[in-house]
């Protein structure tokens, strides 16, 4: 029982139940795919100046890069959290999803070239759990993040680390799941891939989770949409906007059990 991840990696909690994500996270250790077994670490960043909290337009995708890059230079731990999206009922992403992951191949191939492949401190970490649906088959539709990590596979792109969150239900829950898996690899930089419409509410939803220390870049991925559905998807944004306080106060109470669950599972084990 855990928040789940790919090929091997393992993600354990022997701490008493904490409400705090901060200190849960402080007990959590992760075991990586690629490269065996690796103890997380914490960052040795100092701040000297404010945090980067921003979304960068499609132009300044080259700003976001350096960003990346410094980052990384200076000794940063660096997590690109990708939201998942809801599959077709043969188990498939759409074509919204597909491009996320395009988004997502192409910023990390063109980083990966310009730290000449110094990849041990980035991350991916898929977020999104199992849908309700079955496939024609009668099994299960698998999580969302599992088929997105499998798609970026196909692509070509295999990251050194790659984490799955696979119990999340909504845009909170991503956030509120993948805090502690962040956190247990040392994370304190967090690239938001996030569809265009969303990203706005994705950076106040991460800054709110996330400690005030961590840089949270978002890189908004531009979709096609139809009239009718660019209407609905913005009462939709607008809703939720209006609603985020409330939201995250209830997701919060209601992955607290969540996090006592865990805790009580892992030490019968």
């Amino acid at each position: 029982m855990g928040l789940g991840a790919p090929m091997g990696t393992k993600f354990h909690s022997s701490a008493p139940a904490q409400s705090s994500g901060a200190e849960l996270a402080s007990q959590l250790r992760v075991e990586a795919h690629v490269d065996g077994p690796k103890q997380a670490t914490k960052s040795t960043r100092v701040h000297d100046t404010a945090p980067i909290k921003s979304i960068y337009t499609v132009e300044e995708t080259p700003h976001l890069i350096t960003d990346i890059k410094e980052a990384l230079d200076r000794g940063d731990r660096v997590v690109m959290l990708v939201f998942g999206k809801k599959l077709r009922s043969d188990g498939t992403l759409d074509e919204r999803g597909v491009r996320i992951v395009d988004e997502l191949a192409s910023l990390y191939n063109k980083i990966e070239k310009e730290m000449g492949g110094r990849m041990q401190n980035l991350a991916v970490l898929f977020t999104g759990g199992e849908n309700s649906g079955y496939l024609i088959s009668g099994t299960k539709l698998p999580s969302e993040a599992s088929v997105m990590y499998k798609v970026l596979l196909a692509k070509g792109v295999n990251p050194q680390n790659v984490f799955l969150e696979e119990r999340s239900y909504d845009t909170v829950s991503n956030v509120l799941l993948s805090y502690p898996i962040a956190k247990s690899f040392g994370a304190n930089t967090v690239v938001v891939f996030a569809e265009e419409h969303m990203a706005e509410r994705a950076l106040r939803i991460v800054n709110e989770i996330f400690d005030e220390s961590d840089a949270v870049m978002v890189k908004p991925v531009r979709v096609k949409l139809n009239p009718l559905d660019r209407l609905l998807t913005n009462v939709k944004e607008w809703l939720a906007m209006h609603m985020l306080h409330l939201l995250i106060g209830m997701r919060r109470r209601q992955f607290d059990a969540y996090y006592d669950e865990l805790s009580i599972a892992s030490l019968r084990d």
